[in-house]
């Protein structure tokens, strides 16, 4: 009897546990699937008003070299608010897009200074202080690309979540030998050595009603923007086969991105 009814448990488990799988495994096919159709629907909409507004800018910029002293102010505006919705536009491409899927053996600590460097202005003029704490020489084989746009999607979400005055810092570190344990069992970093990426900084932070939203395509709770940054970066780090976490301190928030130093061509298979 006791053999039979631990056989029962054992059953039992092993049936949760491919119950609990096949939702997993729906869950990811329906977001999968509701990805693909925001991208279809973006990619056109994006074609359909960006020939249109390259048509109404080329005559707005003959009509303000054209223009008198008074109306050159005027039409400068428009040109302004039109570049404003090309980069609308660019976004929601980015986000249509696949990532490139090459495979590059770079140096993480350069492309985060560059990207250090093209948002230090802006941080700046927002009166926020922006620092990399940066640890040399880590060089990783993984898709510089996708990388890059995590990062900076990142650093400029922060510069948005600050109002008035505050700090951003931008650190990694390079885990030799630690496992690490993670909601992926096949994860790479359960077998590689890893780099951890944080990103944090003092705003208001998340309000905890809309924490599970924050990476869904086109939320957001600001006045301006796409709501694709987030979604964006959630997208790159799986394209990167990393993990990212939120941490949500009494004083602003924290991103960490674990990603493997190596991933090999199989791991796409996965």
């Amino acid at each position: 009897m006791l053999q039979t009814f631990a056989n029962q448990v054992g059953l039992a488990f092993t049936n949760t546990l491919l119950i609990q799988e096949r939702i997993d495994l729906e869950g990811r096919i329906y977001e999968s699937e509701k990805l693909n159709t925001l991208g279809r629907l973006a990619t056109t909409m994006a074609h359909e008003i960006k020939n249109p507004l390259s048509s109404i800018k080329t005559i707005i910029q003959v009509l303000h070299e054209n223009a008198e002293t008074n109306d050159k102010h005027d039409f400068m505006l428009v040109i302004n608010e039109i570049n404003r919705l090309n980069g609308v536009l660019e976004k929601l491409l980015s986000f249509a897009r696949s990532a490139p899927a090459n495979i590059e053996h770079f140096d993480v600590s350069q492309v985060i200074q560059e990207t250090y460097e093209l948002l230090k202005h802006q941080a700046v003029k927002s009166k926020i202080d922006l620092k990399f704490e940066n640890q040399s020489d880590i060089w990783v084989m993984n898709k510089r690309q996708p990388f890059r746009e995590v990062i900076f999607n990142l650093v400029f979400n922060a510069i948005q979540a600050i109002t008035g005055s505050g700090s951003i810092t931008i650190s990694i570190v390079l885990k030799k030998n630690q496992a690490m344990e993670t909601q992926k069992k096949n994860w790479p970093l359960r077998r590689n050595n890893y780099i951890l990426i944080s990103v944090s900084d003092t705003g208001q932070g998340i309000p905890p009603e809309i924490r599970d939203k924050i990476f869904d395509p086109f939320f957001t709770t600001k006045t301006v923007g796409t709501g694709l940054g987030l979604a964006i970066v959630k997208r790159n780090v799986s394209v990167l086969h990393g993990e990212i976490y939120v941490i949500h301190h009494e004083i602003g928030t924290e991103f960490l991105i674990y990603l493997p130093k190596e991933i090999k061509d199989n791991y796409d298979k996965m």
